[in-house]
């Protein structure tokens, strides 16, 4: 999670996250999260969501207005797996792993994003009118086709 008194810039085509004031407390409201990760061929995939995208995300999800709410009670962890999920949707995924992650969406929020996400070389859109089998349908066809 990166707050108001961090520093995130890019070096060398690098994201770089410092921290304000080394491990101060006093590091500022949320400004938003950022996730990175590094394949095994070398490829950086890099998701940045500003605060404002991951508010969105939270007014989505069917437990945020409960009392027991994990946005709630652990909000900035909350940030980080929105905004890791999100990157997970650009990662090259076989149609299982990309339905999996559909089912975990729509559990989580009710309907599915309108959100796009790789399957090696092609694109799959997640459409809340086609449903998790319906996914799994749209990207085995996809796979099978290449």
């Amino acid at each position: 999670v990166v707050y108001e008194g961090d520093k995130l810039f890019k070096r060398e085509d690098e994201w770089v996250h410092e921290v304000a004031d080394g491990l101060s407390l006093e590091r500022g409201k949320p400004a938003g999260a950022i996730a990175v990760v590094y394949l095994t061929s070398g490829e950086r995939i890099t998701e940045w969501m500003p605060q404002s995208e991951i508010d969105q995300a939270r007014s989505c999800s069917k437990s945020a207005h409960k009392d027991a709410s994990p946005w709630k009670k652990w909000p900035g962890e909350m940030a980080k797996k929105t905004c890791l999920r999100r990157l997970m949707k650009k990662l090259p995924l076989d149609a299982d792993k990309a339905a999996a992650i559909a089912e975990i969406e729509t559990a989580e929020f009710g309907a599915l994003l309108d959100r796009p996400a790789r399957i090696g070389q092609s694109t799959a859109t997640y459409e809340g009118s086609l449903g998790v089998d319906g996914i799994k349908n749209n990207l085995r066809d996809r796979e099978a086709s290449r």
